[in-house]
């Protein structure tokens, strides 16, 4: 038995990190052996310049976490399972990504590389890059012309695109006034 063949076996007796339908729980991609995974929790800082040379941050967001995991698929499944992950990847599933010390849901696949070399006779090597989608609920109002604080602002008459006046530049008034 190959090298490959005997860690795979060593990661399907136990899940640590498993890959679930975020609809019916169940675990996908069974047969995929997930050898590495790297969990990206990352924030924006804003930053703004001072005279003195200094910087100064006053805000920072959170941004949406990424993982990136390493999959080896072997034998006779990696056709079945390489088309599931085309399936979840095309049709932006929702999966939920259990790992070794935190859950993250909302997660779709963002990129899914892959090699194929001879070293692998019988696996594919894959490295899923997983993206969490933030869902947000929008609520829209209608504003009237009539809510409007200055009613010279509230003009509901279509007056289409405005070009601006042409005028003559500073330098053409001018080398007229020299000229003339």
């Amino acid at each position: 038995m190959s090298f490959i063949n005997n860690a795979i076996n060593a990661f399907f007796n136990v899940d640590v990190v498993g890959i679930f339908d975020q609809e019916s729980g169940d675990q996908i991609f069974s047969g995929a052996a997930i050898v590495k995974n790297e969990v990206m929790r990352d924030s924006k800082i804003f930053e703004h310049p001072l005279e003195t040379g200094a910087v100064r941050a006053d805000h920072k967001i959170t941004l949406p976490n990424e993982i990136r995991m390493q999959i080896i698929i072997a034998g006779k499944k990696y056709p079945e399972v390489y088309k599931k992950m085309v399936q979840a990847f095309e049709n932006a599933t929702m999966l939920d990504i259990k790992a070794k010390v935190d859950f993250f849901s909302n997660m779709i696949i963002k990129a899914m590389p892959h090699s194929e070399s001879a070293d692998m006779l019988d696996a594919v090597a894959m490295n899923i890059h997983f993206r969490e989608v933030r869902l947000v609920s929008l609520t829209v109002t209608e504003f009237r012309a009539n809510n409007v604080g200055n009613p010279v602002q509230s003009s509901t008459q279509p007056t289409g695109e405005k070009n601006p006046k042409r005028s003559a530049s500073f330098l053409f008034r001018r080398t007229a006034r020299r000229s003339g």
